[in-house]
């Protein structure tokens, strides 16, 4: 067991991008199902915008003063959820649903 853990060691830190991703490509779903528009992607861009916003305005200190790293990783987060809504989208479309025609 301590062999599995020695060999997914270096890739620990990527799990939270792989969550985000996956929420990404769950809100997907429920975006086109519940809504049937993009509501949900209009959302994560507004977050990801937002993201970058606050890292430009807030100074950089290591106080607690600012919000540098909260909005660093609001704007990351967003991001990964983005590319997993656009493979899920993308994906929905090779399948031949919700794009108009059938996929041969």
């Amino acid at each position: 067991m301590s062999a599995f853990f020695d060999l997914i060691e270096p890739y620990g830190r990527y799990w939270p991008y792989g969550v985000a991703t996956l929420a990404g490509a769950l809100l997907a779903v429920v975006d086109r199902r519940v809504f049937g528009r993009y509501v949900l992607a209009w959302l994560l861009v507004l977050i990801a915008i937002g993201g970058a916003i606050g890292m430009n305005v807030s100074l950089f200190t290591f106080q607690g003063g600012d919000h540098y790293f909260q909005s660093l990783i609001a704007m990351l987060f967003a991001l990964a959820g983005l590319a997993g809504y656009a493979l899920a989208t993308f994906a929905t479309c090779a399948c031949g649903r919700r794009c108009g025609g059938k996929a041969s």
